[in-house]
């Protein structure tokens, strides 16, 4: 694989993220132009505000502040341990040269390394 076929490669992502961007303009442009559409949207909206309020209502119980408290923690922490565990996989992946690994459970599990491009910042 040389460098030509990636340029090229991106080159075409590129230009067809930027159709999709053009027709999914042209597509919200169709919903807001449409009556029928805006009148289901607008029921929407509200029924999702009375449903925040409900929420925030049922929420505001003394004994919910705790346990959303302790959710919160605990997504913290799942999210700090998934960065070091993916750090760690990939440094496993990098030694070990395999994309399984035993689980604590004693099932093997696979895991996947996924790379992304950095978008390009034009001057």
């Amino acid at each position: 694989m040389d460098l030509s076929t990636i340029q090229n490669r991106i080159r075409m992502i590129e230009e067809l993220e930027s159709d999709n961007k053009k027709l999914k303009d042209m597509l919200k442009s169709e919903l807001e132009n449409d009556e029928s559409y805006q009148t289901a949207n607008s029921k929407a909206k509200e029924a999702l505000t009375a449903r925040r309020v409900a929420k925030e209502r049922a929420f505001a119980n003394p004994g919910c502040e705790g346990t959303i408290a302790d959710v919160k923690a605990n997504n913290e922490e799942i999210s700090t341990l998934r960065e070091i565990l993916s750090a760690e996989l990939a440094e496993y992946y990098g030694k070990e040269k395999t994309d399984k690994i035993v689980g604590h459970d004693g099932q093997e599990r696979k895991f996947k390394l996924t790379v992304h491009l950095a978008p390009s910042y034009k001057d």
